[in-house]
Formats: structure tokens, C-alpha cells, sequence
């Protein structure tokens, strides 16, 4: 079972497609122990349907083009129950996602992705010891924010920092509290082999190195922890982990040689069908 739910997203988070799990709101999915629920202990029992009720009433405003009043309902269920992680996660994806794709105005659609994330950051603060909290919030910042360049150039601006840099902060914090953790091993390797392939534009070969060689180990972990669990192929972790030490390698190699092998890395796994935003190859003289 936790293979399936970790090879669920393989796919999407080694190409940064858009994509998001919607998760259910109902007393269920309540995390143990559970954090003090605040307001929602004035209703007791109560606190699940009230939950039901804002979500219909979320998805009404929202249906009748009114934002600014399903945010309002949203925000009153993060208050009643934050430490559903899962419902957290839920109206991150309403907001950064549904309502974003809604919006005509790029500048308003990239704001409300920005507050899917806000939500995300307080499901963290709510639930600071719990590996599924930093998991969501990792993989919400690179689908939301790393799936294309203008997202991942808004995302820097506004933070300081790349999604990618960002994403490794909270894949490493959830691989500190949970080692063979697959899904955290997945979004470690991409996030870092996208931070390295920043750092190689950036002409930052050490930088590039040390995020490649930190990318390695965890597709390489991912895909042991697949195989033990009856999976003897993953084409796309293998293509990932290739690609790494194939990068590696060139870049380790004597400077002489290193154009010439960087030409035939790219004809493999750069261009329109590799890894998106690779540096093109120098011509040769």
C-alpha cells in the first residue's frame, strides 16, 4: 500500500505536472494525537457537520464567482479543525488550484496559488511534528510554483529562494523524522536535481555537484525501496537516476573533455523531451 501511494506521484512530480490529491474533511481523517482543536471545541461533535456546511458553502461562492466569500468559508474550516492535515491539503488545492484556474488575471491567479501555500504553512505550524504536513506542503511547491518558469521566477521573487530550494527544505525535514519514507525520497531527488540544474546555469559546479550527488542517493534509496516492495521496473526513477549520474560524470571529468561529453549528454537527456531548462551545449569550434 505505501508503494502504491508513493508511485502515484512519481510520475507527476518528475515532470512537475499539475496535479493535487483532494482529501476528505470528514472526523476520520483526524490525525493522532491531535493537536487542540480551538474553536471547534465549543461544538463538540458538532465541529464535522460544521465543517460539511462551510465546504458547501465554499463550493457555492465559488461557484457563483465569488472568491473573496469562499476564501472566508475556508478559512473558518482551517480555524474549526487545523489539524486535518489532509483537509489542509484539500483547501490548498481548492484555492491554488480550482479558484487559480478560475481566474482570467494571471496576477490574481498567481496570488491565490500564493495562498493555497499559506494554507499549507499553517497546516506546518499546526502539525510541526508530523511527516505528512512537511510532505504536502513540498510537493504543493513544486506542482504549484516549479511546473513552469514563470511560476518558479514569481515564486523567488516573492520568497527569496527558488521552489526548489524551498521544496528540499521540507523533504528534508520529513526524511529527518521518517529515513525510508518513498514520497519524501521522490520529492528530495527532484527538487534536488532541479537545484542542481539551477546551480549549472548559474556556473556553480560544486553547488551543482553537491545537490546532484544528494539527488543520486535518494532516487537510488526510492528505487531499492520499490524493488523490496515487488517493483522491478520504474522507468521514470530510472530515467531520473540516470540522468544524474550521467550530469555527474561529466561534470567530473577532465575540464578538457567535458564539452564533448556534456554535447552527448544533452543529445540524451536534454531538449524538448529531457529535463526542461538544461543549458544548451556550447558550439564547438
Amino acid at each position: 500500500m505505501r508503494c502504491m501511494r508513493a508511485l502515484a506521484g512519481v510520475g507527476a512530480v518528475i515532470l512537475l505536472a499539475a496535479g493535487g490529491a483532494v482529501g476528505s474533511l470528514s472526523d476520520g481523517l483526524r490525525e493522532t494525537p491531535r493537536t487542540p482543536p480551538g474553536p471547534a471545541s465549543l461544538l463538540g461533535g458538532f465541529s464535522a457537520l460544521a465543517v460539511q456546511v462551510l465546504s458547501i458553502r465554499a463550493d457555492a461562492a465559488t461557484a457563483r464567482g465569488d472568491p473573496a466569500e469562499a476564501l472566508l468559508q475556508l478559512d473558518m474550516i482551517l480555524e474549526l479543525e487545523p489539524q486535518l492535515i489532509r483537509g489542509a491539503d484539500w483547501i490548498a488545492h481548492e484555492i491554488g488550484v480550482n479558484m487559480a484556474g478560475n481566474e482570467p488575471d494571471p496576477r490574481a491567479a498567481f496570488g491565490l496559488v500564493l495562498e493555497g501555500l499559506r494554507v499549507q504553512d499553517r497546516c506546518v505550524a499546526t502539525n510541526p511534528t508530523d511527516v505528512d504536513a512537511y510532505l504536502q506542503r513540498g510537493n504543493y511547491v513544486l506542482r504549484r510554483f516549479a511546473s513552469s518558469a514563470e511560476r518558479a521566477a514569481g515564486f523567488a521573487a516573492t520568497m527569496g529562494i527558488s521552489p526548489y530550494q524551498a521544496a528540499l527544505v521540507d523533504f528534508r525535514r520529513a526524511l529527518a523524522m521518517e529515513p525510508e519514507d518513498l514520497d519524501a525520497l521522490d520529492g528530495l531527488g527532484v527538487a534536488a536535481l532541479y537545484a542542481g540544474r539551477d546551480a549549472l546555469i548559474e556556473a556553480d559546479t560544486l553547488g551543482t555537484l553537491t545537490l546532484l550527488g544528494e539527488a543520486r542517493a535518494a532516487f537510488e534509496r526510492a528505487l531499492a525501496g520499490y524493488r523490496a516492495e515487488g517493483l522491478a521496473s520504474i522507468p521514470a526513477k530510472e530515467w531520473a537516476l540516470a540522468l544524474t549520474i550521467a550530469l555527474e560524470e561529466v561534470l567530473t571529468a577532465p575540464e578538457a573533455e567535458r564539452g564533448t561529453r556534456y554535447r552527448t549528454f544533452y543529445e540524451e537527456f536534454g531538449g524538448p523531451n529531457g529535463l526542461p531548462g538544461l543549458p544548451r551545449p556550447e558550439t564547438p569550434r
